[in-house]
This record gives structure tokens, C-alpha cells and sequence, in this order.
């Protein structure tokens, strides 16, 4: 294995003899980073079938289309996202110019997980090569195929002086946040974040976390109960339910619960018919949700569908709020679907946890959607629709609180691993702001009482 310190200090130097590399040259880093996806697109499928039996359909749709959408946005845009920006200047500091320029981060770590290992790893890499950063790339160790598969596809496509990856264990991370990077950039959980911020703290270094969370999603009677089920199932149970923003339990309104619940349950049989669905990543993992799941049983939900294996699926009714299923994110195929009746209860049950990731809302309802948007503070809103907010190039994703800080994708992304140095130039041989300096007498007093005087009036 190679030494980190080694990695990191070659990047460092990189870095500092060429530390804003032109535009022509992240486009280059960019159009090689493509062509390695492009080209590798039976390998990745491969990959992460070998980890967790992920289908091909998945892999594509969730592992190498979102990263080829952020390439494309990246290399339709950067010219403009890099072009520094003219700002307005104001009446008392008349004869000022100002813009503000987009400069890397410098030497930046990504460590991304292993439910998503490619999609994880590659965008905010698309993300960090665009704003001009040197990076290093720490996959998961517990998808090791993806892990390899990853640092060999990187290795080919970039210099080891702009990106390379490093693999290995949790000491092997825990080597990493100990150097001094300029930018980290986690994603996964609350417990590990809190590591993270940590670590930078030490180096006062900038940080992004995508964490996770409980996401709700809300159904009230204004929708189409068939079609709102079968987007409520795609969402939780893509990836085996292993997805950091998929629908963690629903709230229904009382009125269609029953029908809703049935719904549920024949789009979910109807999902594991046709053996779409990733297995969980371990046995560990697959122990933990058989314990939430006795664990709500013990406190009275009933289980529907319940054979919980590598590829079940479990819709869980009647539990309540103090169980483990409520009270932590559950990161599997495992849905407890509650009912509300008000519209303040359906408020309490949200609010029972910290801010989510997402939030879930299906309703033609305008006014109660923006009610809930106003109430309940999450990281972001999907309305009728779930997981599509995270690929849509131009929406800036991320969370608040537990559930992370920063925002990443398209031009957020470029704009997290870039510093934002305002620029100021005097253009004017005096200008405004110099006429009330002291020692100015009774001008310089009248001069002030005018600034007052006409800012008060704007």
C-alpha cells in the first residue's frame, strides 16, 4: 500500500507550481475522466454486482448515468462558471470596480461509501477537477470490487499528480484525516461526520457532509393512491433500500390508509417478482434491521411481506413512534407506513427527529405543500416524485443539521471546492468615501450627515 503522506505531498506539489490551472486543462481532465466511464461501462456493472448484486439496470441508472450527467454539465458550463463575476457597485463607493473570482480549493479528499460506491467516488470528482483542485479519492472498504475498480479507472484517466486513489481499511482513513487537507468532502454517516469536522477542525480546513437521516414521505387525499405507491416503492426499495435519500417511512392520511397499505404491498410483490432489487451489502447489516424489525414487533406493528432476507422486503403498519424503526434511519427495505389525521399531527410525527435529507410530499394540494416547506426543515423538497431531485443537474443537493451541510452537483458543486475571492480595484483618482475622512471640519461633519441622509432614504 502507498503511503498517504507520500500521495498527499505530491499533490501539494502540484499544487503549488501550478495552483490555478486553466480552463482548457480541467476541460482535458474532464473529457478523460468521460471517456474511462464510457469505456468501463460493462465493468462497473460488473463491480458492483459482485459487491451487493446490484442489477445491471441499476448500475446504470444509478451509478453511471448521474456521473456522465454531471460530466456533461460540468464541460457545458465551466467556461462560464470559471469567468470571473462582475459585481455592481453603490453610490458611496462611486469609482470602485469589483468581481469576484472562483479559485480551487487546492489539495481536496473525498471519501465517499459504498452503497452508491462509483456515482459516490466520480461526481463530486467531476465536481472538484472543474474548479481546478489536485484530489484524493477514498472508496469504501467494504465494496471491494467497486474499490478496485474505481482506483484503476481513475489511474488510467487522470495524472497521480491531479487525482489518484488511495484504498484501504478504517486506519487507513484515519491516516488521511490527519493531513492537512484544503477541503473534505464526506458522505455518509452522522457518527463518522462528526469525525470528519473533527479532523478539520484540527487544520481549519473547509468541509461538506452528506449525511442522511429520516425522509419522510407525506400522502394526503389529493393523489393518484396507485400511481403515488409505485413511486413511493421505486424510491425506498432502489438499491435495496440502501439509499441515503430514499423515502425512510410515509405518513398517510387516515382516510386512505387502508387502500394506501395495499398499494404499497402489491407494487412491492410486484418488485421482488421480477428480482430487481440489490441485496444487502452484509450479514452485519442485515442483523441490524432484523432487530429493528423485532424490535417493533416486541412494541406491536404488524409485518407484511416480512420474509426479510438479502432481497425481501418489508412493509411494516402499526408502529409507533418509539420504536428503533422510527427513531433511527433504517438504510433498508423496510417501510413503516403511519397514518395522520391532522395536519398538526402530521407536523409532530415529522418532527420527531432531527432535519431530514428530503422530504417526500405527494399532493395537488399548493397551499399544504407550502405550509409543510414553511413548518419543516429539511435539506430539500420533492413534490409527486422521488430521488429525481438528485440527479437534476442544475439543483443544488445537500442537507441541513444532522442530515449535512454544503451543497454539491453542477454549479454548487463547482462552487464547494472553490474559494470565492472578491476582487477590488479604485478606479477613481479620489472617489466618494475620502471626502468624509478626518481631519475634515465642518465639511467633513456635513458631508457625513448627507451619507446618512440619503442611505436612510434607499
Amino acid at each position: 500500500m502507498r503511503d498517504p503522506s507520500e500521495i498527499f505531498d505530491r499533490l501539494r506539489t502540484a499544487e503549488e507550481s501550478n495552483p490555478l490551472p486553466e480552463v482548457k486543462t480541467r476541460i482535458s481532465w474532464l473529457e478523460r475522466l468521460r471517456s474511462a466511464v464510457l469505456s468501463r461501462r460493462a465493468d462497473i456493472r460488473t463491480a458492483v454486482w459482485e459487491d451487493f448484486r446490484k442489477s445491471p439496470v441499476e448500475a446504470d441508472l444509478t451509478e453511471s448515468i448521474p456521473v456522465l450527467l454531471e460530466l456533461k454539465t460540468a464541460l457545458g458550463n465551466l467556461a462560464s462558471w470559471t469567468a470571473p463575476k462582475r459585481l455592481r457597485s453603490t453610490f458611496p463607493l462611486w469609482g470602485l470596480s469589483s468581481r469576484l473570482q472562483h479559485n480551487p480549493k487546492g489539495v481536496v479528499l473525498i471519501l465517499s461509501p459504498w452503497n452508491y460506491p462509483v456515482n459516490l467516488s466520480l461526481g463530486p470528482l467531476v465536481s472538484a477537477l472543474a474548479a481546478g483542485n489536485r484530489v484524493i479519492v477514498k472508496p469504501s472498504e467494504r465494496v471491494p470490487h467497486s474499490s478496485r475498480l474505481i482506483a484503476n479507472l481513475i489511474g488510467d484517466a487522470l495524472p497521480e499528480d491531479v487525482a489518484t486513489v488511495v484504498e484501504g481499511g478504517v486506519e487507513v482513513g484515519a491516516e488521511l484525516l490527519n493531513l492537512p487537507f484544503d477541503h473534505f468532502y464526506f458522505t455518509g454517516g452522522a457518527a463518522v461526520g462528526k469525525e470528519i469536522m473533527h479532523a478539520a477542525a484540527r487544520h481549519l480546513s473547509s468541509v461538506t457532509l452528506e449525511l442522511g437521516g429520516k425522509s419522510p414521505a407525506v400522502v394526503d387525499g389529493s393523489v393518484d393512491l396507485d400511481q403515488c405507491a409505485e413511486k413511493i416503492v421505486r424510491g425506498k426499495f432502489m438499491n435495496g433500500g440502501q439509499t441515503c435519500i430514499a423515502p425512510d417511512y410515509v405518513v398517510v392520511h387516515d382516510k386512505l390508509y387502508d387502500d394506501f397499505v395495499k398499494a404499497i404491498l402489491t407494487h412491492a410483490v410486484r418488485i421482488e417478482a421480477r428480482a430487481e432489487m440489490s441485496a444487502l451489502i452484509d450479514d452485519r447489516h442485515e442483523a441490524r434491521l432484523e432487530a429493528m424489525l423485532a424490535d417493533a414487533v416486541k412494541e406491536g406493528a404488524i409485518l407484511h411481506h416480512s420474509d426479510l432476507h438479502r432481497s425481501g422486503l418489508t412493509i411494516a403498519t402499526g408502529v409507533p413512534l418509539t420504536c428503533k424503526l422510527m427513531q433511527e434511519e433504517i438504510f433498508g427495505p423496510i417501510l413503516p407506513v403511519l397514518r395522520y389525521r391532522s395536519e398538526e399531527e402530521l407536523i409532530g410525527i415529522v418532527r420527531t427527529n432531527p432535519s431530514p435529507l428530503t422530504m417526500y410530499v405527494f399532493s395537488n394540494d399548493d397551499r399544504l405543500v407550502n405550509r409543510l416547506a414553511a413548518k419543516l426543515k429539511t435539506g430539500s423538497i420533492c413534490i409527486n416524485e422521488t430521488l429525481l431531485h438528485f440527479v437534476h443537474p442544475h439543483l443544488p443537493f445537500g442537507g441541513v443539521g444532522q442530515s449535512g451541510s454544503g451543497r454539491s452537483h453542477g454549479r454548487a458543486g463547482f462552487e464547494t471546492f472553490s474559494n470565492s475571492v472578491p476582487i477590488m480595484r479604485q478606479n477613481a483618482r479620489r472617489g466618494i468615501i475620502p471626502l468624509v475622512y478626518p481631519p475634515k471640519g465642518r465639511f467633513g461633519d456635513w458631508a457625513r450627515e448627507l451619507l446618512f441622509r440619503i442611505l436612510g432614504r434607499w
